[in-house]
């Protein structure tokens, strides 16, 4: 199913992840394909992380003993000229995250362009693929806004409480199809908990995810479907009035 393509949008983040089942020397990955991956993003920002592991051994005759032993890894990173996105690679994981996000073509070369770099390198089983989109509706000034114009009553709470004030109010709807996991949270969202709200805001937060052990070869057209159902669920939350908006026939909430 084709949808809209909006001239604008409200997008804070939007994170591809893929978890591996085995794992692989990521460091000596990086320093192989180091040229090929700042193509995609040129900027690498590489951090050292130490790690302390503690070891208890228990021993029948001397006690306990304590051994601790302390690991130094590097927390591999990548980002875009305009520090708008970032790749960080890990033994176990990938993660792709737009701040600003333009299309999902842009998305889908990144990751495909890493994934070719990563599959003619090593061979990786994954065990979760995921797509998160996270929108926030919200003005810069402080004046309230009447969600129903823009948001679906269905997805707007009712409840009164008369003798408080509403901090924030969210609510989590968990979905299944035949091949993937939906997780929507959506509501009014305060950044100032627990102080009263200052601005009017609205989260609209979809996550599509699979668990199924996949190859490396099937990701891309996986992430085809995540983003046609997170697209088909976000057009069923917003009303004709945020089209509007989107596609910039109207300037403000």
């Amino acid at each position: 199913m084709k949808h809209e393509i909006y001239k604008r949008n409200f997008l804070d983040r939007v994170i591809f992840r893929i978890d591996f089942v085995n794992s692989f020397n990521v460091d000596e990955f990086i320093e192989n394909n180091l040229a090929k991956l700042k193509k995609i993003y040129p900027l690498y920002s590489p951090i050292p992380i130490k790690h302390n592991n503690i070891k208890i051994k228990l021993d029948k005759d001397k006690g306990s003993t304590v051994e601790q032993e302390s690991l130094q890894q590097t927390k591999q990173q990548f980002f875009n000229k305009e520090n708008t996105a970032r790749m960080e690679i890990t033994s176990k994981s990938l993660i792709i995250s737009y701040k600003k996000y333009n299309s999902f073509r842009e998305l889908r070369s990144d990751i495909k362009a890493v994934l070719e770099i990563i599959k003619s390198n090593v061979n990786l089983i994954v065990g979760r693929t995921g797509l998160r989109y996270v929108n926030i509706f919200q003005n810069n000034d402080l004046e309230p806004i009447d969600w129903t114009k823009y948001i679906k009553e269905t997805l707007i709470s009712k409840e009164k409480w008369d003798d408080y004030n509403v901090l924030q109010s969210m609510s989590v709807v968990n979905l299944k199809n035949d091949d993937a996991l939906i997780k929507v949270q959506y509501g009014l969202f305060n950044g100032d908990m627990p102080n009263d709200r200052v601005k009017d805001c609205f989260i609209l937060d979809i996550d599509a995810c699979s668990f199924e052990v996949s190859e490396l070869e099937k990701i891309e057209s996986q992430v085809e479907k995540w983003n046609q159902y997170i697209r088909s669920i976000f057009e069923v939350a917003i009303t004709e009035e945020m089209k509007q908006v989107l596609n910039n026939e109207q300037q403000r909430l």
